[in-house]
């Protein structure tokens, strides 16, 4: 028998009218110069992801979550990654996307092709062992009523504000305390 499961870190309510949900990504994958590496990079006892560029490429990531049935529309969603470093910060750009049919244990990358872009300017402003979020608002409501998948997924794209290396690591989906988290408040 197939159980889908849901990972919620928390579910509470603020009031009678609010509820918050936080959601845990389910899958996430590292696109390295042309090379995929499912669920992150082992680096020590940390799993990374990384967002920049090296003068011969960039690399990107994305992250899947899968949305609660109950919620139809939400009032406020906001992405959540913790930054556990950066090296001559890069600019990031974050996008949505409607290929959501991707596993970090098949080789496809979500379609950069058809991204939807989230932010009008580049993020630049990232700190080590802190959270960075981003709200996907617009987004989150637009995949649950044109589209109505039962995933969202995102992708970090970072480019170099000029020659050399650039990066950005945010914990991967192998970390237990700090993953990616999507907050949404129907």
């Amino acid at each position: 028998m197939f159980v889908k499961m849901i990972r919620l870190l928390s579910f509470s309510d603020k009031d009678a009218s609010a509820k918050e949900v936080t959601i845990r990504a389910d899958f996430d994958k590292l696109d390295d110069f042309g090379t995929n590496y499912a669920g992150g990079i082992q680096v020590g006892n940390t799993s990374v992801n990384y967002i920049g560029s090296l003068p011969h490429g960039k690399s990107r990531t994305a992250l899947r979550f899968e949305l609660p049935p109950q919620v139809k529309e939400i009032r406020r969603a906001t992405l959540r990654v913790y930054v556990t470093g950066t090296l001559n910060t890069p600019s990031v750009k974050l996008y949505g996307t409607d290929t959501v049919d991707w596993t970090d244990d098949t080789d496809a990358f979500p379609d950069g092709s058809i991204a939807i872009p989230l932010t009008g300017e580049e993020e630049n402003h990232f700190e080590s062992g802190k959270w960075k979020e981003f709200v996907v608002t617009d987004y989150v409501n637009d995949q649950l009523k044109r589209v109505q998948n039962e995933y969202v997924s995102f992708i970090f794209e970072g480019n170099s504000s000029g020659d050399g290396h650039s990066e950005i690591t945010i914990k991967s989906t192998n970390n237990a305390n700090q993953r990616p988290e999507l907050v949404l408040v129907s």
